[in-house]
Formats: C-alpha cells, sequence, structure tokens
C-alpha cells in the first residue's frame, strides 16, 4: 500500500512478526504474581515460604519501642519510626522448626489444637486447622480445659482412632480426659492462662510472640507481628499445611 493509506492485514502481520524476531527475546520474564486470596484455598508450605513472604505481609512490624520484653531482644532487628523491627530471617528459622514439629506429631497421630481468640483472624485459622481436621477454639480458652478435664467435657466419650483414622473403640472421658499432643496459639498475649495449663501438664506449645509478648511462654515461639492479619494467615497455612503433609504421610 501507498504512504497515504492504511497498512493492509498482510502487512500489519508481517510487521508484527518482524517485531517478534527483533524484540521477541528481550526483558525478563516475570513470574506469577502472589496472591493472599490463594492462601484460603491453597497455603504456601513451610518450605516455599522466604523472607520476602513475611515481609510483604507486614510480620516485621513490632510494637512501640515504649511497649517490649526484654526477653525478645535476641529477636529484633533495629528500630524504625518508634516501631522495633523483627528480624525476619530468625522468624523464618523459627517457623520452619515450629512446622517440623507440627509435621510429625500428625504423622505420629497426635492431637493438634489451634487456639485463637481474634475474630478477624477466625477463619483463617479455621481453614489452617480443617486441613488436618484438628479441632479449633476460636472463642475463648475455658480456664479448666486441661487442669480439670472431667468437669470440662461431662459425660462426652472420646473416640480412639487407628493410625489410619478407623475407630478402634469408644473410651469414657473421666476415665481417659483427651489430651493434646502440641496447641497452636496465634495471640498468646491474650492466652496467658492457657499457656500455664500447657505448662502445667506439660504440653508442648507453638505460639505467635510480638515485641511485647513473653516468648519464655511458649516451648516453639515464633517471632513475629500477631497484630497483622496477613501474618497470622500466612503463618497458620504454612502450620497447617505441615500438619496436612504430615496426615498425608501416616495414611500414605
Amino acid at each position: 500500500s501507498s504512504r497515504d493509506e492504511p497498512f493492509t492485514e498482510y502487512e500489519l502481520n508481517a510487521r508484527t512478526n518482524r517485531f517478534l524476531e527483533l524484540f521477541g527475546g528481550m526483558g525478563s520474564s516475570i513470574p506469577e504474581r502472589f496472591s493472599y486470596k490463594s492462601q484460603n484455598t491453597d497455603p504456601i508450605s513451610p518450605g516455599q515460604i522466604t523472607i520476602s513472604h513475611l515481609l510483604a505481609a507486614g510480620a516485621h512490624l513490632g510494637n512501640n519501642t515504649e511497649i517490649f520484653k526484654k526477653s525478645m531482644q535476641p529477636f529484633i532487628r533495629g528500630e524504625r519510626a518508634g516501631l522495633y523491627i523483627i528480624d525476619l530471617e530468625k522468624t523464618l528459622t523459627h517457623l520452619r522448626r515450629a512446622a517440623g514439629v507440627v509435621r510429625d506429631v500428625a504423622q505420629a497421630g497426635g492431637l493438634i489444637v489451634f487456639v485463637n481468640s481474634d475474630e478477624l483472624t477466625r477463619p483463617h485459622v479455621a481453614k489452617a486447622a480443617s486441613l488436618s481436621r484438628s479441632p479449633v477454639i476460636s472463642d475463648r480458652w475455658i480456664p479448666g480445659t486441661l487442669t480439670n478435664p472431667r468437669v470440662f467435657e461431662g459425660m462426652q466419650n472420646v473416640v480412639k482412632l487407628s493410625m489410619s483414622d478407623n475407630v478402634l473403640s469408644t473410651l469414657s472421658s473421666t476415665e481417659h480426659p483427651a489430651k493434646p499432643d502440641v496447641v497452636i496459639f496465634f495471640n498468646t498475649i491474650n492466652n496467658k492462662t492457657a499457656l500455664r495449663e500447657c505448662a502445667s501438664m506439660n504440653v508442648p506449645t507453638i505460639g505467635i510472640v510480638d515485641t511485647d509478648c513473653e516468648p519464655g511462654l511458649v516451648s516453639y515461639p515464633i517471632p513475629a507481628n500477631d497484630d497483622s492479619v496477613r501474618a497470622i494467615q500466612l503463618i497458620a497455612g504454612a502450620l497447617g499445611k505441615a500438619a496436612q503433609e504430615g496426615v498425608e504421610q501416616r495414611l500414605s
């Protein structure tokens, strides 16, 4: 076609093909973008979580510098804008260690209990617990749940399962009270009574500890921001995924 006429369809295709030959291999390939919406359906496993994920979730943001526990100093990276910054390298290390404990307990057929009393993060924790069919305490911890199980459980029965989750027998809760093998807390500062009960009954605990929390109350602390919904969603999904992997290994 002449200069004054528009390109024909054949000329447009030829120009496009030529452009791809010259510049098609230039630039960088952009991988699939991470979305927190996918955490509700398919959480990230602990081995796939990176510091970038924790940083994007705001897990590094601690509390005000005027409110903190001295025992949290080993987990603090520095200070910025009046806030303590949590060392995400230690967060990732402790998260993977806690996930390994959860995976081993689930693989051995143990009982895992998720405890979360925050209304905003309740659906995320419930979804993470459902991956391994674990019970959730989403309202509040009733004092005496572990130390006085006969009053708490009443006349309910305890079902004994095999390693393949088949029912073996039904026992009386008064003679055989249910005792968890590990309890996971997502707001430890509001569940000190539950942490003391677990310690008195020698039940291991896993918990998210912020800069104003006492890490010594938890068997396996995970230093992170406990006020961030995305951080709790990410950590809960990783722990739930680890429990799911342990159940699948046991059933296989």
